[in-house]
């Protein structure tokens, strides 16, 4: 059973809330660093996570290694790692997605697709370096996702599995060059 993530906010989206209300195995949020911070101490989840920082810098613990993280970055985070952040700039920014595996897959191929992916891969590590041009094509990638987390339209869900799916191929192409 998938454990959910609290933020430490009671100002929770609808969409978020709703997931929890139905308890609905399928999990999906995205949301603002600036508004839901999540969790500096150590922790392990059942979430998948992508985290895209816009303004400032910290260290992120992952297993046993550290990373630095700057704006430059977008970070893939698989579920059962053991990981903390410490800031080392007090302003912070950005975005971050959680979901389940059945919530990204919603049929057979594409969960291998997902658990085979390089960008969660034991090998590889979880912080991947961006140009400022691959920033800002994130960047409006998560503001859409944001944006339609937010706003209850019909085919929301398959609009952000789009989105989410988008991210991942985008990404699987930076970590290719």
């Amino acid at each position: 059973m998938d454990t959910t993530y609290l933020p430490p906010s009671h100002n929770l989206p609808v969409s978020y809330t709703e997931q929890i209300r139905i308890a609905e195995p399928a999990h999906f949020s995205v949301f603002r660093r600036d508004e839901h911070p999540g969790n500096n101490e150590p922790d392990r989840s059942d979430l998948y996570k992508i985290l895209l920082p816009t303004k400032g810098r910290a260290n992120f613990h992952y297993g046993d290694q550290q990373y630095r993280v700057t704006p430059d970055s977008i970070l893939f985070i698989k579920p059962k790692e053991i990981k903390s952040w410490k800031n080392i700039t007090e302003e912070q920014d950005g975005y971050y997605c959680l979901f389940t595996a059945s919530f990204f897959a919603f049929n057979a191929t594409q969960l291998k697709a997902l658990q085979d992916s390089p960008l969660f891969s034991k090998d590889a590590a979880p912080v991947l370096p961006l140009t400022a041009g691959q920033a800002t094509m994130f960047q409006d990638l998560f503001i859409k996702l944001y944006q339609e987390f937010n706003n209850i339209l019909q085919y929301n869900t398959e609009m952000l599995r789009l989105y989410l799916h988008i991210i991942l191929i985008e990404a699987g192409r930076v970590a290719a060059h």
